[in-house]
């Protein structure tokens, strides 16, 4: 479809088909194996395994591996009258199509060529156009289309077609196969071009990517086999960092392959992260014979990917972390932050902090995560309002500046609920709650007043876990400067802090405006070096078709359904269809050798918690190792899920373990009375109408609930006894365990709910290991992330925090913090598919 639309637009910019096929003249000058739609020569590149911008020539069936757009000038030089063909310039593009973030599996390539033919008689230039496409057929299946035309001198009006597939058959071997001028276009004598058959077998050594060689041959279906196969043979060799030697060596010529001169080309390319530029030595075996003398060639090739540079410009990557509330864009940070560890160019990095928007857990692994950085290089943490979880975050930095009109709020931690049954009550709103067991307090606040005595024990211990555990890493961090936990617990009961104060009290190391923070790191670096953006792209793939890593994401409320129609809010949703699929997918997808499941839930639907966790079970059945991860919570149904996995790893913050489930109906009959609103009722059965909102249940229905969220209870203990049995856990004491108690990781690795303390990072690490999964730069597989990423919805009631800018952004905030609350809580019911039985946490810890 895509050189379709291509061709149709160039036809009409070019005048079209020629009119005659006649008007091409006989081609036999470039000899039988060559052609003027074959383009310059490209010493070294390659027709299998590796994707470059050289794929649009060599064998547009490369050109759905590509990584990103790439582009090559090359340019070959040689004496007049030699008969080598190739002579003279090219620029070829490549680049995969992408769409709303997402590749899709096509790439579109373009070759121009400026060439000179230098034998006797032939004409001294001409041009040649080329137009690729490929597609991805599976992972490691590739198939292009390329259109070439010819313009000016005698080969003008020529067009051919050529056709090209490739394949990545394991991380060491590759086969690539063209087939050109494929329909054999006819001189003006009736004499048509030779059909060129080109094959190559691309090899690596096992687990390593600095050698490589490529074996192939040309066949020319015009001869006898004897004298129209030419073999070919080509070498790269990684001999240094960012630097490569290569070389290929073939027959071409005019004579049968026997007696056809032995052509060389060797070469060397110097990497610059996104620059390669490379030079080539031509020869011939047979200069006299063959009319072959010495030649060159020079490339320069911009690479979207970066590679080992053998000189790379220091300088201090500036990364600005914000807006993560989504486990995606987390994600994301994660893999940076990785790769950044490694990266050679950057001699430090300076984290912006402005409105992260993470809870305790997450923020707790990306302090180990600039731990680990900091064990590479410097880093350094630029704030302007930083509330106590960004400081928390901050001081594991060596320095922290401070915006001269900021403001340093070390606050503390809270929890504020919202009690509905006062205001429901003058309403006419009422609530029946069923519920296991008394820690279970998710919806204490629509049936009571203030909270029950064993839910405000359990908040408060955690509350106390989490604050001791922010100081002590505070002080540990900052003792160096002079802080101590006498001096920050008083910092922490004044609260709010100008810059003057945070920089008396130890809070920070320096002021800085946006000018000024540029030479704050510089001097804090004792280096005079560049600060820019940390370069996002990735590095490029070390392996063909290396094994990789899934990591499921299960961010949100978990949720029955594949979601709904209506334009509801679905930020901080998870629906129930689309992380089972994709556990599903994976099961059946023999490239994804492990899966990571990435739980940051506070739970919700239990059916659907249910479903998920059997889905857990079968793909650990079917011998894929399965690591989960927690990330701020995985609570309630977020344990459900989490139960079932090989190993579980959580942060010490990370809010866990609420085992148990409840029901609840509402019942808006005097509210309906109030307003003059009456109903009426006919029904056959008794209780057809029992989830009617005109009624509340009679007694004997809500026993039938407790009976039917007994059940589910039972399914939940059967299923953690499952999951934990090697860590001693019988369902009796998951029972003792559960009854709705909620944990923070640190407690439940102690308990035997959890494996090991760790953030994302560690389970991915895991999970390699587990599966022998070949790893790239920043120690990381490759890695796939599912489900897809929802789209946005509305995200004032649902988590995100709103602005302050303005009265009127206050007063949104002001109603979003009331209401959210009841949101959170009650989105189920306002969602399609609803079980109306639900294991979710009680509460959120807030950090101020």
């Amino acid at each position: 479809m895509h050189l379709r639309t291509l061709a149709v637009v160039a036809f009409a910019v070019l005048g079209g088909w020629p009119a005659r096929a006649e008007d091409v003249v006989t081609i036999i000058e470039l000899g039988p194996n060559r052609s003027p739609t074959h383009g310059v020569l490209l010493p070294g590149a390659p027709l299998a395994g590796t994707a470059d911008a050289t794929s649009v020539e060599m064998n547009p069936g490369q050109l759905p591996f590509l990584d990103g757009t790439t582009t090559s000038v090359i340019a070959n030089q040689w004496a007049d009258g030699d008969a080598r063909p190739g002579r003279g310039t090219a620029l070829l593009l490549g680049t995969p199509l992408v769409a709303f973030g997402q590749p899709l599996g096509s790439s579109l390539g373009l070759g121009l060529h400026w060439l000179r033919p230098s034998i006797p008689g032939q004409p001294r230039d001409y041009l040649k156009l080329r137009l690729a496409s490929g597609f991805r057929l599976s992972r490691s299946l590739g198939f292009g289309v390329a259109w070439d035309h010819v313009f000016r001198s005698r080969y003008a009006g020529l067009n051919s077609f050529t056709l090209g597939a490739g394949a990545r058959l394991t991380n060491s071997i590759a086969v690539g196969l063209a087939a050109r001028d494929v329909f054999r276009p006819r001189s003006g004598g009736g004499f048509p071009l030779s059909r060129l058959w080109d094959a190559e077998v691309a090899l690596r050594l096992p687990r390593s990517h600095r050698f490589e060689l490529g074996l192939g041959a040309s066949f020319d279906d015009r001869g006898t086999a004897r004298d129209s196969i030419w073999p070919h043979a080509r070498l790269f060799a990684r001999v240094a960092r960012g630097v490569a030697l290569y070389a290929d060596v073939g027959r071409e010529g005019f004579e049968a392959p026997d007696r056809a001169p032995v052509r060389a080309a060797i070469g060397v390319t110097a990497s610059l992260d996104h620059l390669d530029m490379s030079v080539a030595g031509l020869a011939s075996s047979d200069s006299a014979g063959g009319g072959i003398g010495p030649g060159g060639s020079a490339a320069l090739s911009s690479l979207y990917v970066r590679q080992p540079a053998v000189a790379s410009s220091k300088y201090i990557a500036r990364l600005k972390l914000g807006g993560l509330g989504d486990d995606y864009a987390f994600f994301d940070t994660v893999v940076l932050l990785r790769r950044l560890a490694e990266d050679d160019a950057v001699a430090a990095v300076l984290l912006e902090l402005q409105g992260v928007g993470l809870g305790l857990g997450r923020l707790e692994e990306l302090r180990d995560l600039v731990a680990r950085l900091r064990r590479q290089k410097p880093v350094y943490a630029y704030v302007a309002f930083p509330s106590t979880g960004e400081y928390y975050l901050a001081s594991a930095c060596d320095r922290i500046a401070l915006h001269p009109a900021g403001e340093v709020t070390v606050a503390g931690l809270s929890q504020t609920i919202t009690f509905y049954k006062g205001a429901l009550d003058q309403l006419g709103v009422h609530l029946d709650l069923v519920r296991i067991a008394e820690f279970k307090g998710a919806m204490e606040p629509f049936v009571m007043s203030e909270s029950s005595e064993p839910v405000r024990e359990n908040r408060d211990k955690l509350l106390d876990d989490d604050f001791a555990r922010i100081v002590a890493a505070i002080v540990r961090d900052r003792a160096a400067r002079g802080l101590d936990e006498a001096k920050l617990r008083q910092a922490i009961a004044e609260a709010n802090h100008g810059a003057a104060a945070a920089r008396a009290a130890g809070l920070i190391d320096g002021v800085a405006d946006e000018e000024e923070i540029n030479a704050f790191v510089t001097d804090a670096l004792g280096r005079k070096l560049p600060v820019r953006d940390a370069d996002l792209t990735p590095f490029a793939r070390a392996w063909w078709k290396p094994g990789r890593v899934a990591v499921i994401m299960i961010d949100g409320t978990i949720t029955d359904g594949a979601g709904p129609t209506s334009p509801l809010p679905q930020d901080g949703i998870s629906w129930s269809d689309a992380v089972i699929g994709a556990l599903a997918d994976v099961r059946g997808d023999s490239s994804i050798k492990a899966v990571v499941l990435r739980v940051n839930s506070p739970g919700g639907s239990a059916y659907a918690s249910d479903r998920m966790a059997r889905e857990v079970a079968r793909l650990r059945k079917a011998g894929k190792p399965v690591v989960l991860s927690m990330g701020d919570v995985a609570a309630s149904g977020g344990y459900y899920v989490a139960a079932p996995g090989d190993v579980v790893y959580a942060d010490p913050s990370t809010v866990t373990g609420s085992i148990g489930i409840f029901s609840y109906k509402i019942d808006v009959k005097e509210l309906m009375d109030k307003v003059g609103l009456g109903q009426e009722t006919s029904k056959r059965g008794e209780r057809a109408d029992q989830n009617s909102l005109y009624r509340p249940w009679t007694d004997g229905e809500r026993e039938a609930a407790r009976e039917r969220i007994t059940g589910m209870y039972g399914l939940f203990l059967d299923t953690v006894a499952r999951g934990r049995a090697s860590r001693g856990i019988t369902r009796e004491r998951a029972n003792e365990l559960g009854r709705g108690r909620v944990y923070t990781g640190a407690e439940a690795l102690g308990l035997g709910l959890i494996d090991r303390i760790g953030g994302l990072d560690m389970a991915i690490d895991d999970a390699a290991a587990r599966a022998g999964v070949s790893l790239g730069r920043g120690g990381l597989p490759e890695l796939v992330v599912l489900p897809r990423k929802p789209a946005s919805g509305l995200r004032a009631l649902i988590g995100i925090e709103a602005g302050a800018a303005g009265s009127s952004s206050l007063a949104v905030e002001a109603v979003a913090r009331l209401a959210r609350p009841a949101v959170r809580l009650l989105l189920p019911l306002l969602l399609e598919g609803g079980s109306g039985v639900q294991a979710r946490l009680p509460y959120d810890i807030e950090i101020r």
